[in-house]
């Protein structure tokens, strides 16, 4: 028997739910959420679901066997179809499932008090009438509050919707009653892998760290930076180009986190805080947010016409300003690399750059420019993908190595309906909505001299309607005033996504009792 490597934890990818990692990744996703109005009827329904969630382990296989078939084929499988599920839940109904008392030992105060109750906290208006206020919402909220979300994804969506109606029934004559469902579907937007503004989304994600928990005991997050020994210090810190190695107590309960200011030290007693059921669970972010590409780009080209005005010769045009708004072209080309135009970058060179320094080594063929950009002349320090994450540049909590546990496994997906209401359905995951997740709106989203000083705040997410974002001109930062909404909250709320062994452990016990 071989004897597993100590470099980095084994996870117990039986136990953790696969939407946390490695994420469904599927065209289609259901979002149905519930209530509970017989407790004990919801113990015993949810706990005869264990079997038919789908964990971390069957999600990986499922995904690497579709690889295999799109290399084999060339294309992709027609019959490859998987379909997943999972379950997660709120404060409220893990209260009503569990008790509150298990529920009061989770350190995340986030969690515990809900997301409507820290709405105004994350950045939503204050004031009742204004559209993304929680009083509004189509799910979450003071009108709409629910305990728990079923999460169903497929690429067949007959398949999809039928297993999707026979849980509901089972949910109905469970105790549980159906609130409100939301439909993901990447076939909403402007173009495949693109969001609603029409920009390339979903490139950059962090690399959790962790190995399978059998033989041979694989990485998790696959390394594939070249073998040149050129990229060996990148190699210690990177799982591929860009994707930034975390460790899985960021993440899901139970395992360690880093040292707060060296990334490659694990510390295993350093676990988030729970009870001790939490263990293989995860913290999610649920966020119905609703976009306004007519008003975004309604901005970009008035705004675009003022400057060409003002300084007729270096004034960018409404794509480039969108660009720098964003910090990618449309193609995902990112602004750090190609600042004037999208040279339509491909591949692992699309999240292959860093700010405070030049990245170095260049990628094998990849022979688009590199530039160190510490003050924000290519991509403006306001620019979204440079708020939210400022790869190696230094920022208000100092040394740039504080960075990492901030980050966030995204797993959202565009959505729209027959009305006219399109956006995206962001799903996150974390082991503190606090220090994760609202640190980022809080923190850095929403104030106007962090990361970095005179960054402006976020262009895009960031709702206040004096709002100022600095734009690089003829090497100076002209300020230019936002007084739009982008991208306004629906709905929402923070639910706990619980190991497998939860439902088929603590909840059919409590069951039985």
């Amino acid at each position: 028997m071989s004897t597993p490597p100590k470099d980095e934890p084994l996870l117990e990818l039986d136990e953790i739910q696969g939407n946390v990692v490695p994420g469904f990744k599927k065209n289609h996703q259901h979002f149905v959420f519930f209530s509970i109005s017989d407790a004990a009827a919801a113990r015993t329904c949810l706990s005869k679901l264990h079997e038919r969630l789908s964990s971390a382990a069957e999600v990986f296989e499922a995904h690497l066997a579709w690889k295999r078939l799109k290399a084999r084929l060339g294309r992709d499988p027609d019959a490859a179809q998987f379909l997943f599920v999972n379950i997660a839940l709120s404060a409220s109904g893990l209260g009503t499932l569990i008790g509150k008392a298990d529920v009061d030992t989770f350190a995340d105060t986030a969690f515990k008090i809900g997301q409507a109750e820290r709405s105004t906290f994350i950045g939503d208006p204050a004031a009742k009438t204004d559209p993304g206020h929680a009083a509004g919402w189509l799910v979450g909220g003071p009108k709409h509050p629910v305990d728990g979300v079923l999460i169903l994804a497929s690429d067949d969506l007959p398949w999809l919707e039928d297993e999707s109606k026979k849980l509901e029934t089972e949910f109905a004559a469970g105790g549980m009653k159906i609130e409100h469902k939301d439909r993901g579907d990447v076939g909403t937007a402007p173009r495949a892998g693109h969001e609603h503004f029409g920009f390339k989304d979903d490139i950059s994600h962090p690399a959790m760290r962790g190995r399978w928990p059998k033989a041979p005991y694989d990485f998790l997050a696959p390394r594939t930076l070249p073998a040149d020994k050129a990229f060996d210090p990148l190699r210690a810190d990177f799982a591929a180009p860009g994707n930034r190695l975390v460790w899985p107590g960021h993440f899901i309960f139970g395992y360690g986190r880093q040292n707060p200011d060296d990334p490659r030290i694990y510390e295993p007693a350093n676990e988030p805080k729970g009870p001790t059921w939490a263990r293989n669970g995860s913290l999610m972010v649920y966020r119905r947010l609703r976009q306004h590409p007519d008003v975004f780009w309604r901005f970009v080209e008035d705004t675009a016409s003022v400057l060409a005005k003002t300084n007729p010769k270096s004034a960018p045009d409404k794509n480039r300003l969108a660009a720098l708004l964003i910090g990618r072209w449309p193609s995902g080309t990112p602004v750090a690399r190609s600042a004037d135009k999208d040279i339509g970058i491909t591949g692992d060179a699309l999240n292959y750059f860093s700010y405070a320094d030049k990245q170095v080594p260049p990628l094998p063929g990849d022979a688009a420019p590199q530039a160190a950009d510490p003050d924000g002349l290519l991509c403006p320090l306001g620019a979204h993908i440079r708020k939210v994450n400022p790869r190696d540049q230094a920022t208000d909590l100092g040394i740039s190595e504080r960075t990492p546990p901030r980050s966030i496994l995204r797993r959202g997906i565009t959505y729209a309906t027959r009305e006219g209401d399109k956006g995206l359905l962001f799903v996150a995951y974390q082991s503190s909505i606090t220090d994760q997740f609202e640190f980022l709106m809080r923190q850095w989203v929403n104030k106007p001299d962090t990361p970095r000083n005179m960054a402006g705040q976020d262009p895009i997410l960031a709702q206040g309607r004096g709002r100022v974002f600095h734009l690089p001109i003829d090497g100076k930062m002209k300020e230019i005033a936002i007084t739009k909404t982008f991208v306004e909250a629906t709905g929402g709320e923070y639910f706990f996504s619980p190991s497998i062994g939860f439902f088929r452990k603590q909840l059919a016990r409590a069951a039985k009792k």
